[in-house]
């Protein structure tokens, strides 16, 4: 069993920004995960100008991200999702490079041209992928 931060939060109501760096999540150990993780994102208030576009997850050998930083998955929130309300924006199992026990997700938004991004709050973390029977 993998030893893993007990609170599984990326982040909690953190205001969208043109780049939103998550919180560190320690994984706690290196080699593949018994039960694959499921990353999950939600805009938790509505935004009223822009639109939260990707999410990226990062993987790094040391909490610092200063070196040996791989871009594990880059998802694009869907068109048909609306954002003028909150929603899901994401959930996606987790691909962990061998080695790397720290994780963090990068968040870009976008306003149209000539506007400036405004409300939205994001809230993410790690969880157990759903099981299904076999």
């Amino acid at each position: 069993m993998a030893n893993i931060d007990a609170e599984l939060l990326f982040c909690e109501n953190t205001t969208v920004a043109a780049s939103v760096t998550s919180n560190v999540i320690e994984l706690g150990h290196v080699g593949n995960a018994v039960t694959p993780l499921l990353v999950n994102v939600v805009l938790t208030e509505a935004m009223s100008v822009g639109k939260v576009d990707t999410i990226k997850l990062q993987s790094a050998p040391a909490a610092t991200f200063a070196a040996n930083v791989v871009d594990e998955i880059t998802v694009s929130t869907p068109a048909s999702v609306s954002q003028a309300a909150p929603a899901q924006l994401a959930q996606f199992y987790a691909p962990i490079k061998y080695g790397n026990k720290y994780v963090r997700l990068v968040m870009a938004a976008s306003a149209p041209q000539g506007s400036t991004l405004s409300g939205g709050k994001l809230t993410a973390w790690l969880g157990d992928a759903p099981r299904f029977a076999q």
